[in-house]
């Protein structure tokens, strides 16, 4: 007896030695590491702000390659989410984006949901100084009574601190070696991973005169079929070039619409071609029309530069409706060169 009353008040005191530590110790943490960027700070954002483009530098992409990714809403924007799922040392869960100040800083909320539940907000901050923009990314969270007597033994800030520095390290690298580009070839030029894609299409061989005419009548007739089939869209309309023949002014092209789930073309008068993931380049142009082939050059340069080979064909991809917008300043165009 006189031994359980003494495991009992032991019991007891590590009871209220738990309770008064976790009274005690801070619930709340702060993760923070910052880098000095030598790039233009409008460059560097847009590699903050865009879930797609973070991928080219996160940290823990690397701790596995194989981690399954999508996305919900409008990238880049309030609201926009972020799915991931992968290994242990990844886990599963989502960012969204909750705040963004233009050029500035953008924040968003994590949620943990497995090998651990939690919830943290992230931030990435951009001051621009003389000559370079000061990068701070961190990380806000917390810890529930009692579980919060265990932050000071965990050593948060020295397992995620590296994660942070690698991150930013690899951001500096990329933008600026993408601002060297940019000095260089007058774009920046982005490598990624061109994923599988189905276009449905019309294709034929005409002279360059008649591109825009032959675009207008086929878009239109394209996504007559798409409306009519009830065919799912999966992006913008493209135009596929296989060939360019500039001495005798002809291009064998399609215009071509991305679609999902359908496996043969549902009309005759219409293609379905198949484009596999590949290695692949891309410019992302805004202006007129009439100036695309200075972004041709610079992809041209940039292939030859780097000993890459092109893949036919050339995509353009045009994310912006000439109809709805009369500025021609603010087209956007997507140029995708597939390369080996």
């Amino acid at each position: 007896m006189k031994a359980l009353k003494i495991i009992g008040i032991v019991i007891l005191v590590l009871i209220v030695l738990i309770v008064l530590l976790g009274l005690i110790m801070p619930k709340d943490y702060h993760i923070e590491r910052s880098a000095e960027i030598k790039a233009p700070q409008e460059m560097i954002f847009k590699y903050v702000k865009y879930f797609k483009h973070t991928q080219e530098w996160s940290p823990w992409k690397d701790y596995d390659p194989d981690m399954v990714m999508s996305y919900e809403g409008e990238d880049g924007t309030v609201g926009a989410k972020y799915f991931w799922e992968g290994n242990e040392e990844v886990g599963k869960g989502i960012q969204e984006i909750t705040a963004i100040e233009e050029g500035k800083r953008v924040d968003s909320k994590l949620t943990f949901i497995e090998p651990f539940e939690a919830e943290d907000m992230a931030y990435i901050d951009l001051t621009p100084g003389e000559g370079f923009v000061t990068v701070t990314w961190g990380f806000d969270g917390s810890m529930k009574f009692p579980m919060n007597i265990m932050l000071p033994f965990i050593g948060l800030d020295k397992q995620l601190g590296p994660d942070l520095e690698k991150g930013l390290l690899k951001l500096k690298e990329l933008t600026e070696k993408k601002a060297a580009d940019k000095e260089k070839y007058g774009f920046v030029i982005h490598e990624f991973e061109f994923g599988k894609e189905v276009f449905l299409c019309k294709k034929s061989i005409l002279k360059f005169d008649k591109i825009q005419e032959f675009f207008a009548i086929n878009f239109q007739a394209v996504y007559q079929l798409i409306e009519e089939k009830e065919i799912e869209t999966d992006g913008y309309p493209s135009g596929l070039y296989f060939s360019w023949d500039m001495e005798n002014m002809i291009t064998e092209m399609a215009a071509a619409v991305p679609v999902k789930d359908i496996a043969e073309s549902p009309s005759g008068d219409f293609e379905l071609i198949s484009l596999e993931a590949e290695k692949a380049l891309k410019i992302e142009y805004e202006g007129s029309y009439e100036a695309l082939g200075n972004a041709y050059n610079a992809m041209n340069a940039y292939i030859k530069d780097n000993g890459l080979k092109q893949v036919n064909p050339v995509i353009e991809m045009y994310l912006t409706d000439p109809t709805q917008e009369p500025d021609t300043s603010k087209w956007l165009t997507n140029i995708i060169y597939l390369v080996e």
